[in-house]
Order: C-alpha cells, then structure tokens, then sequence
C-alpha cells in the first residue's frame, strides 16, 4: 500500500500540471486579446450578414406516413356497452 507521502506528491504533480494548463490558456487569451485585437478585428470586418426574405410554402399540411392532416373534421367516439340500459 503506497504512503501517505507518495500519494500526496502524485496529487501535487497533477494539481501543478491543471495550473500550468490554466496558466498557459488564460495567457493565450490575454495575448489574443491585447496584442491581435486588429487582426482579428480586420478578419471579423470581412464577413458579411446577407438578408433575404424566403417566402412561405403554402398548400397542404402532409404527414410523413398518411398524407394529408385532416382539417376541421369533427371526431365522434361511439361505445358501446354491454348490460347497461337506460
């Protein structure tokens, strides 16, 4: 069974290694962000947002399995049940 001391420096390791990785990404943002702030704002300047109208499908409303939706069709539900008079 390892000791307390062994296990203690493996969690170490890996706790400095999350930190240095933590390090380096807010570091590379930093740098992105005061130093290639034109760049990237020139690179952003270069897409365009085009704007079009699509116009509507109208027609019938299908189903993928039977066709057409019904529309404005009342559904009436007969039951019958068996030794029940009124």
């Amino acid at each position: 069974m390892p000791d307390r001391k062994e296990i203690l420096w493996r969690v170490t390791i890996v706790y400095i290694v999350f930190l240095l990785l933590g390090l380096v990404i807010i570091g590379r943002i930093i740098y992105l962000q005061v130093f290639e702030t034109d760049e990237w704002m020139d690179k952003a300047g270069t897409f365009s947002l085009k704007t079009m109208s699509i116009p509507a499908d109208r027609g019938a409303s299908t189903r993928r399995t039977e066709g057409c939706w019904p529309v404005r069709c009342p559904i009436m539900k007969y039951v019958l049940t068996p030794n029940v008079r009124t």
